[in-house]
């Protein structure tokens, strides 16, 4: 079913979404909802002034056509944060030396704030 969302209030679909009761303001920070919005915007710019009739067809095409798959990619068979990474990789080809290394420091950098933190709080507790 499509939702009519055209009015004279209406400014985008970007403003639509974020004027929601279940977006959550702190979304407006995430990278991966930013995109989301880029992508969004771009679609609705496409297809803004489309008849109703096309736009009809259109959905009829992408949700009784099977033009669009989905894969479910299952967590619990995952081992590790790092396996869900490297399945998720979004070009779909393996992961550079640069980018293991990247993951890899960031881990250890993690690891040493950690250690200086409870160092500290360690310290402080013993004053």
């Amino acid at each position: 079913m499509l939702i009519d969302i055209a009015s004279a209030e209406y400014a985008g679909i970007k403003n639509y979404v974020e004027n929601q009761w279940w977006f959550t303001s702190r979304w407006s920070t995430d990278p991966t909802i930013s995109s989301m919005m880029v992508m969004l915007d771009d679609i609705d710019r496409h297809y803004r002034d489309w008849s109703q009739e096309q736009m009809l067809e259109v959905w009829d095409k992408l949700t009784n056509k099977n033009q669009i798959q989905f894969w479910n990619l299952r967590l619990e068979d995952l081992e590790t944060s790092d396996d869900l990474y490297i399945k998720m990789n979004s070009r779909g080809k393996p992961l550079t030396n640069f980018e293991h290394f990247k993951a890899e420091m960031e881990g250890y950098l993690y690891d040493k704030e950690v250690r200086r933190k409870k160092r500290r709080l360690q310290s402080s507790l013993l004053r």
